[in-house]
């Protein structure tokens, strides 16, 4: 408020009162903590988060624009929930706070990227026709780094991890694999943890390495002899000496 005086010293009465506060500089900027700096997310809405001066209203910027605004509480904490999903790929997230009527400038931005979908990949089994005990490999190619999973019936039997060209290879281990067809698929799981859709599956069958003589024959029924070379020749030659005589 105010008073004037006059010329011959007549003070007036006092104005009226006007209330203003004075801000104490500009307010420091926050923190964005969350997501982090680098991160790679699933959550196309994902919560952000970080720290300011307890009281303050937190202003998010999303890729250039205000994406809302929160109030930090009393330890200075503060979240806001997207509610906008978030398209595919590299996204910047920076945040600013007003105290006493001063506005911070932004803080450091955070670059994150959202992937929402899981790599496929492609399967290959070497022999799909085997016998109890032989080495079989499935391979294929997916998402470079991703980490693969191999199932024989819908078992898990092993699971590796993709190089940097998305190439990959699993030792299927049949020893103890019932004899007769079984079905083998692979699934990949990217960084992000999205799991992709299941290679189509492939058949394999899976023989008798000793099978004995008898029933079926050679090779008969659902095995496979291991009789051969030299046996066989030795066969041959009594045959033929049985019908001369």
């Amino acid at each position: 408020m105010a008073t004037a005086t006059n010329a011959t010293g007549n003070v007036s009465a006092d104005s009226n009162t006007v209330t203003f506060t004075i801000a104490a500089g500009m307010a420091d900027a926050p923190t964005v903590t969350s997501p982090a700096n680098g991160a790679l997310t699933n959550d196309n809405t994902p919560l952000v988060e970080g720290t300011a001066t307890p009281g303050a209203t937190v202003t998010v910027v999303l890729d250039g624009q205000s994406a809302g605004a929160t109030t930090a509480d009393a330890s200075g904490r503060w979240q806001l929930e997207l509610t906008t999903a978030l398209a595919e790929g590299p996204h910047d997230v920076r945040a600013n706070q007003r105290v006493g009527g001063a506005t911070s400038a932004d803080s450091v931005s955070n670059r994150f990227t959202v992937d929402t979908v899981g790599p496929p990949t492609t399967l290959k089994v070497d022999p799909t026709d085997t016998f109890d005990g032989t080495l079989v490999t499935a391979s294929g190619v997916t998402e470079a780094n991703a980490s693969v999973t191999v199932f024989v019936n819908e078992v898990s039997v092993g699971t590796t991890r993709a190089d940097a060209n998305g190439l990959w290879t699993v030792a299927l281990p049949l020893s103890s694999t019932p004899i007769g067809e079984h079905q083998v698929s692979a699934q990949a799981t990217d960084a992000a943890g999205n799991a992709g859709p299941k290679a189509a599956a492939v058949a394999i069958i899976v023989r008798r390495v000793n099978q004995a003589w008898g029933g079926g024959g050679i090779g008969g029924g659902n095995g496979c002899s291991t009789v051969g070379g030299p046996a066989l020749l030795g066969l041959a030659l009594l045959l033929r000496r049985r019908r001369r005589s």
